[in-house]
């Protein structure tokens, strides 16, 4: 489905793209690192860039560092259980009732401890340097903490962790999304990086902690949604165009149904009965949709000036969430995504593991715009001393789905996770190997940590914090909470249906004044959010 175009295999060991003062990225790549200086006498080289692994801990099925108590050089390693991970997925996840979103933050500082090791890039255009950390090593690393990032939709949250995985301090600020006309949704860029800074220091702050105690931060964001900036001034070209805009509709019922796409499918179709391929199996399955990143991004470029006069000079950086904060972070020096991240944008060939040239080409997107991807775990970043005061390594970037999949324990294939926040997001662990389905479910990479990838299959609802945030504007409840008793209450919906059509009929908000009794009509409410979660499995 998928052809070659720039390698990003995991034998190609080099750094995240660090840009210098200038933001201007030079032309030579560097495929060095320079090797941890103080590792336990048990450890190992694994490669010829002379780059050492810690020895390994398997703990519920995934392999953790071991490290020396009196080794300060090298990052913590605790184990979890089941029972201690907490939800904080999406904006509303706690709006739902006897229900637990078990945290994605929680994964990434999970992620964290698991490897040092450098990671591998796809460019050969781009020039990368070690990123050196500078924390402060006067407390003792048994006595520093976890610092995990957790963007969502509408809520941002940070959490800050033992070393045994304790909560030990957390705070969450709001954003604002903005809909500057019909479908569009957007997010001010500053807006969320103020508030990105903002819910960090709060948790600093309420646990009185100094940002020397911080060990390393790690982050999870919601996916496909991205921002692209100048080059040159690091400036925004335009707000960030979140995964709810609908202003592709039109062009995505148009390509799903075009003569090119339609030949793409049948041909894939064909090579996979021959074949028995699961990428061409993907490529049959094939299907557009308005949450996926290269439509909406093929559509502002097109209605950018700046942004497509700058992309003629090769002077645009894309970026998702998880992007755009990583270079805000980082003195707008490492431009990087991970390969989770990366391969939910539908611009990701997950059977090859790089940037897909045929979904580029097909939409028009130019290969020198996307940043270079990178492992979940592993030496990412440092953020700029200026921000915090101290530099922090930044040692996990994740998705928000598959973080928490991993929050989850979901460590085995097989295994799986329902959560519900802005959506409902089911998550399968497959195991090793992509896995493609011909009802359209894509393989997705759940993450990448010491050259091994786990895959996941994802199906998702959209419509559930919609229904809630819905429900609470029309004044039928106001605690979200008291709706399963009510609904209990009544033996069946006594012929009420209720259908979540908010992005087909939003003027279903007009027939309020015709709703059956209010315990009926909560009853079949909850049943509707039951269905769609079920649909998911099927």
């Amino acid at each position: 489905m998928m052809e070659d175009n720039i390698n990003t295999s995991n034998s190609n060991l080099v750094q995240p793209v660090e840009v210098d003062s200038s933001h201007k990225v030079s032309d030579q790549s560097v495929v060095t690192n320079t090797p941890s200086e103080s590792i336990s006498s048990n450890t190992k080289c694994t490669d010829s860039t002379g780059l050492q692994d810690l020895p390994i801990d398997k703990g519920n099925g995934v392999e953790f560092p071991v490290v020396n108590e009196d080794d300060s050089s090298n990052t913590e390693s605790y184990e979890t259980s089941t029972a201690e991970v907490r939800s904080s997925n999406n904006a509303s996840s706690s709006s739902l009732d006897n229900t637990s979103d078990p945290s994605s933050s929680h994964a990434s500082d999970e992620e964290l401890s698991v490897s040092e090791e450098s990671t591998d890039l796809r460019p050969n255009d781009v020039s990368s340097r070690p990123a050196e950390s500078s924390t402060s090593n006067s407390i003792p690393l048994t006595q520093k903490f976890i610092l995990v990032a957790d963007v969502g939709s509408t809520i941002v949250r940070c959490h800050i962790y033992n070393k045994a995985a304790q909560l030990v301090s957390q705070a969450e600020l709001k954003t604002k999304l903005i809909y500057p006309s019909a479908g569009a949704v957007e997010l001010e860029c500053d807006e969320l990086w103020d508030k990105f800074l903002s819910v960090i220091k709060m948790a600093l702050s309420d646990g009185d902690f100094n940002t020397a105690d911080i060990a390393c931060m790690g982050i999870t964001t919601f996916r496909n949604s991205f921002v692209t900036w100048d080059r040159d001034t690091g400036k925004p070209f335009h707000n960030i165009n979140m995964w709810q805009d609908k202003r592709t509709q039109a062009q995505t019922k148009a390509w799903n149904s075009s003569f090119t796409l339609a030949a793409l499918k049948k041909g894939s179709g064909l090579l996979h009965s021959i074949t028995g391929s699961q990428r061409f199996k993907a490529g049959y399955a094939l299907k557009f949709m308005t949450q996926a990143v290269p439509l909406r991004l093929n559509w502002m470029i097109n209605n950018t000036s700046k942004l497509k006069s700058r992309l003629k000079e090769k002077k645009v950086m894309f970026g998702t969430v998880d992007t755009w904060l990583l270079w805000k972070l980082s003195g707008e020096r490492v431009w990087a995504t991970d390969r989770a991240s990366a391969s939910g944008t539908l611009m990701y060939d997950t059977f090859q593991n790089m940037w897909s040239s045929m979904i580029l080409s097909l939409v028009g997107i130019p290969m020198h715009i996307l940043p270079p991807i990178v492992d979940t775990s592993g030496q990412i970043g440092v953020v700029d001393e200026s921000i915090f005061g101290t530099e922090i390594p930044i040692t996990g970037l994740v998705g928000d789905q598959q973080a928490s999949l991993f929050g989850h324990c979901c460590f085995k294939p097989g295994d799986m996770k329902l959560t519900l926040g802005t959506g409902s997001f089911l998550n399968v662990n497959i195991g090793s190997k992509p896995l493609a389905s011909i009802t359209g479910i894509y393989p997705l990479v759940a993450w990448d940590i010491k050259n091994s990838i786990t895959f996941t299959a994802e199906a998702s609802s959209i419509t559930v914090g919609t229904c809630i945030d819905w429900l609470k504007s029309t004044g039928i409840i106001q605690d979200v909470s008291s709706t399963s008793d009510i609904a209990k209450s009544v033996p069946d919906t006594n012929g009420c249906y209720f259908v979540p059509a908010f992005a087909g009929l939003p003027v279903c908000a007009l027939f309020t004044s015709l709703l059956p009794p209010k315990q009926n009509f909560l009853a079949s409410f909850l049943s509707c959010l039951k269905y769609s979660n079920q649909k998911l499995f099927i």
